[in-house]
């Protein structure tokens, strides 16, 4: 399946240092072993593949920037166990998100969610590594 991308993360996704990505996913279209198309200019004249992975697992995510709370879910049966992220993890997580810290990542979802009129983001991690935030 493609999964769309910005243009300032292709350098990082081809460098190994982003190593997952955030989605919606309402549908749960994601799932272990699905074909991942890396592109940009998705649904334009200007599309790109750019990289090639496999999904490797899903985690659930759940950040509020002004509070700089960051958690991943981990689904177990029917039940969610949501583990907060402070201190090293929740920086290694922005990083492996393609951000060079926590406050650009924070930056950027609070720049987003504004857009929506929102203060909370809840979706899923997509990972293409064996890393994982709540094991």
């Amino acid at each position: 399946m493609v999964l769309p991308f910005k243009e300032q993360f292709v350098e990082p996704i081809l460098a190994g240092t982003k190593i997952l990505t955030i989605r919606e996913d309402q549908h749960e279209r994601w799932k272990e072993g699905r074909v991942i198309h890396m592109a940009t200019g998705v649904r334009t004249k200007n599309y790109r593949q750019f990289h090639q992975s496999v999904c490797t697992g899903i985690e659930l995510v759940s950040i509020i920037p002004e509070a700089c709370r960051l958690e991943v879910g981990k689904i177990i049966g029917e039940n969610v166990d949501w583990k907060p992220l402070s201190g090293a993890s929740k920086s290694d997580f922005a990083i492996s998100d393609g951000f060079q810290n926590e406050q650009a990542f924070f930056a950027y979802w609070k720049e987003v969610l504004e857009k929506k009129f929102d203060f909370m983001f809840c979706g899923r991690v997509i990972h293409w590594t064996a890393k994982r935030y709540n094991p």
